[in-house]
């Protein structure tokens, strides 16, 4: 299996993944199914790559990395750029397909 070096293999539902994406979102969160789509698109062939929606408790802090609703972390890292935040919010960007297949792409290397 080809992975980073500076990334472990990921065991999921009995599966050796070398690319994990989680999918943070508030509750109802408008954008998150549409952002689990087009992942779904950008990484479609790879047999490396875990996908995970995460809903987060909106009592609780707020997971590091987390910058809107919806956050998507590759291999536990946010590629938007975009500053993590403390308080739960939607976001109004969302990333698209290209910037999607883009950070997947990056992990692989």
């Amino acid at each position: 299996m080809k992975h980073r070096n500076d990334v472990h293999p990921i065991l999921h539902q009995g599966i050796l993944y070398s690319v994990n994406i989680v999918v943070l979102s508030v509750p109802d969160c408008p954008n998150a199914g549409r952002v689990l789509d087009l992942l779904r698109e950008a990484s479609a062939g790879r047999g490396d790559v875990a996908i995970e929606p995460r809903v987060v408790d909106v009592s609780q802090p707020m997971p590091p990395g987390f910058s809107g609703s919806p956050t998507v972390l590759i291999d536990g890292q946010n590629r938007s750029g975009a500053p993590a935040i403390r308080e739960p919010a939607c976001t109004a960007v969302l990333p698209s397909l290209a910037d999607l297949t883009d950070w997947t792409r990056m992990t692989a290397q």
